[in-house]
C-alpha cells in the first residue's frame, strides 16, 4: 500500500512537472519578439494591414507588454493606410483584457504546479529514502506516457481540423464572444490570423518536444542508475 501511494504521488508529480514544462514552452514562444517579426514578414502582415514593419513591431511590443502587465493600457496610435489612427478599437481592447487575465491565470497555475511538485518530491524523498530517485524518475516516465497519449490525440485533431480546433479552444477558455473579431476591420486579428496561430502552435510544440525529450532521457537515466547515485 505504501509503495502504491508513493507510485501515485510520483506519477502525479510527473504530470505536474510536464504541464509546467508545457506552459513554460508556451510562454517562451508567445513572448518571443523575434518569432513575431519572422512570422509577420513571412505572412506579409505589415503590407496586408497597411502599416510599416517597424511600426507593427512597436505595436506588437506594446501588446506583449500589456499582456505581461508591464503596460497599463492598449491606447496607442500608428499610421495605417496613410492615416494616423487609434490602433485597437474598444472590442479588441476588451478582448485583450480577457487574454491578459488568461495569461496571468496560466502563469499562476504554472507556478503552483512547480511548487506543488517540489513538495511531492520532498515527501517522496522523506518517505522512500533510497528508492526516492528511481521512484520519482519512474513516475515521470509513466506520466510522460499518459501525457503523450493525450497530446497525440489532441495534436492529431488540431493538425487535421485546425480551424475547428481553434474555435473550440476559444469557446472553452473564454466566456464571451469578444474573440470573434472582423478581419476586414480589426487590426488585432489582421496581426494574428489563423495562419499565424498555426505557426505559433508549431513553434510551441517544437520547443516543448525538445525540452520534454531531454527531461524524459534524464528521467530514464535516473531510473536506471538512481540506485547507484543513492549509495
Amino acid at each position: 500500500m505504501k509503495y502504491i501511494s508513493g507510485k501515485l504521488l510520483s506519477i502525479l508529480c510527473g504530470l505536474m512537472l510536464i504541464l509546467a514544462l508545457f506552459l513554460t514552452s508556451a510562454f517562451n514562444e508567445c513572448f518571443d519578439s523575434n518569432l513575431y517579426g519572422s512570422l509577420y514578414k513571412s505572412l506579409n502582415r505589415a503590407e496586408e494591414i497597411g502599416i510599416s514593419h517597424d511600426d507593427l513591431m512597436i505595436v506588437n511590443a506594446n501588446l506583449l507588454d500589456y499582456i505581461q502587465g508591464t503596460r497599463d493600457t492598449l491606447d496607442m496610435t500608428a499610421e495605417i493606410n496613410g492615416q494616423v489612427r487609434e490602433v485597437f478599437n474598444d472590442k479588441e481592447k476588451e478582448h485583450m483584457v480577457d487574454v491578459k487575465q488568461l495569461y496571468m491565470d496560466a502563469k499562476q497555475a504554472r507556478d503552483i504546479l512547480l511548487y506543488a511538485s517540489i513538495v511531492l518530491i520532498a515527501i517522496i524523498f522523506i518517505t522512500r529514502k533510497k528508492m526516492a530517485i528511481r521512484m520519482v524518475a519512474s513516475g515521470y516516465l509513466l506520466a510522460s506516457y499518459i501525457f503523450m497519449a493525450v497530446i497525440i490525440l489532441i495534436g492529431a485533431y488540431a493538425l487535421l481540423q485546425f480551424d475547428q480546433f481553434w474555435i473550440q479552444f476559444h469557446q472553452l477558455i473564454f466566456t464571451n464572444d469578444l474573440w470573434l473579431l472582423d478581419p476586414k476591420t480589426d487590426i488585432l486579428i489582421q496581426m494574428v490570423p489563423s495562419e499565424f496561430f498555426y505557426a505559433l502552435v508549431k513553434a510551441i510544440l517544437k520547443t516543448f518536444v525538445s525540452w520534454f525529450a531531454a527531461s524524459f532521457f534524464a528521467a530514464w537515466l535516473f531510473k536506471r542508475f538512481g540506485k547507484l547515485i543513492m549509495l
